[in-house]
C-alpha cells in the first residue's frame, strides 16, 4: 500500500501538504550566512529542493483554496462601481498580478475594501495586512501575499547562500590592478547582479570607479575640477566631456548622466556632495572611507 507521501498530490489531505510545506520553509529558515567548508554544493542542493517543494505545494494549496471557496457553489454577487474600482486599485497598487473575482467578497468586505483604499496612502501595517487578506479574498486564498513574502524570503536566502559558497571556492582576490588603480570590493557586483528599478546601474558603477579614480590619482576628470586637500571642487555643474562620455548615437556605449550617477554615489555611501549646479565640493564618503582604512590597516 502506497504511503501518504507517494501518493499523488491532489490525492493527499490539505493538512498533511500544510505541514509539509512549513518543514520545508524550515529547512530553507536554518540556512546559515556561510556554509560550512565543504558542505556550500549539498546545502544548496537541499535548499533547492525545499524550494521546489515550498512553490509545489504553495501552488496546490493556493488551487485548493479557490476551489474551497466554490465558484460554482454559490451565486456571486456582482460588485459594480467604486467597490469595483477599489478592489482593482488595491489588486494593483499591492503589487498583484492574480485574477480578482470580486463576487468573493461579501458585502461588509467590499465596504471594508473602499474603506482602506480610500486612505491607502496613510495605512498602517495591520491596516494594509487586512486589505492585503480582503485581495486574497478575492483571489482565492486569503494568505497569498503572506505566501509570496514568504517564498521571496526563502528565494533570497537561497541565493546568498549559493553567492557566499561561490565566493568561498575561489581565489581570495583575483588583482587587476597596479599603481594609481582602484579595485572595488565583491558587494558592487552583487548590487548590480541584483539591481531592481535602477537602484544601481552600469552607469553608477563606472562613475564610482571614476571617481574614486579621481581622489586616488588627484586629478579631476570634471572640466574645471580640481583637489582642494581631500576635496574635489568643481566650479560648475559635474558631468564627464564628450570625449570620454559619448553619447551612443555617437559612437559610444552609452552616456553617464554625470548629475544622476553622484546623487546615486552620495545616496550609498561613496561621496559627500555638496553645491548645486552652479558649484560642487565632494568628499569621499562612509563607504568609501570605511573601505580605504581597511585596506591600508587603520582603524574604522
Amino acid at each position: 500500500m502506497a504511503t501518504s507521501e507517494q501518493k499523488p498530490l491532489d490525492q493527499r489531505p490539505t493538512k498533511e501538504l500544510r505541514a509539509e510545506r512549513r518543514r520545508a520553509l524550515k529547512v530553507i529558515d536554518a540556512l546559515p550566512d556561510k556554509p560550512p567548508r565543504g558542505k556550500g554544493d549539498q546545502l544548496i542542493a537541499e535548499a533547492r529542493a525545499a524550494m521546489e517543494t515550498v512553490n509545489m505545494l504553495t501552488e496546490e494549496l493556493g488551487s485548493r483554496e479557490a476551489d474551497r471557496r466554490g465558484l460554482a457553489s454559490r451565486v456571486l454577487r456582482s460588485l459594480q462601481g467604486p467597490e469595483a474600482r477599489a478592489l482593482a486599485f488595491a489588486g494593483k497598487a499591492l503589487g498583484g498580478e492574480m485574477t480578482l473575482v470580486a463576487g468573493r467578497l461579501d458585502e461588509q468586505q467590499a465596504k471594508n475594501v473602499v474603506a482602506l483604499v480610500n486612505r491607502f496612502e496613510e495605512l498602517e501595517p495591520a491596516a494594509r495586512e487586512q486589505l492585503e487578506r480582503l485581495v486574497g479574498v478575492a483571489a482565492g486564498d486569503p494568505e497569498v501575499f503572506a505566501k509570496r513574502r514568504e517564498r521571496a524570503a526563502a528565494k533570497l536566502k537561497i541565493e546568498k547562500l549559493t553567492e557566499e559558497a561561490h565566493r568561498a571556492s575561489v581565489p581570495l582576490r583575483t588583482m587587476y590592478e597596479e599603481p594609481g588603480s582602484v579595485t572595488l570590493p565583491a558587494f558592487v557586483f552583487s548590487w548590480l547582479a541584483n539591481a531592481r528599478d535602477a537602484d544601481w546601474t552600469v552607469a553608477d558603477t563606472g562613475a564610482l570607479v571614476a571617481v574614486l579614480g579621481m581622489f586616488h590619482n588627484r586629478k579631476s576628470l570634471f572640466p574645471g575640477g580640481h583637489f582642494e586637500g581631500d576635496v574635489l571642487v568643481v566650479h560648475e555643474d559635474v558631468d564627464f566631456p564628450r570625449g570620454m562620455n559619448p553619447h551612443h548615437t555617437e559612437g559610444g556605449s552609452g552616456q553617464v548622466n554625470a548629475r544622476a550617477a553622484m546623487s546615486t554615489l552620495a545616496r550609498n555611501g561613496w561621496l559627500h556632495v555638496e553645491g548645486d549646479g552652479l558649484g560642487y565640493r565632494i568628499r569621499l564618503g562612509g563607504q568609501a572611507l570605511k573601505l580605504h582604512e581597511g585596506r591600508t590597516g587603520k582603524a574604522a
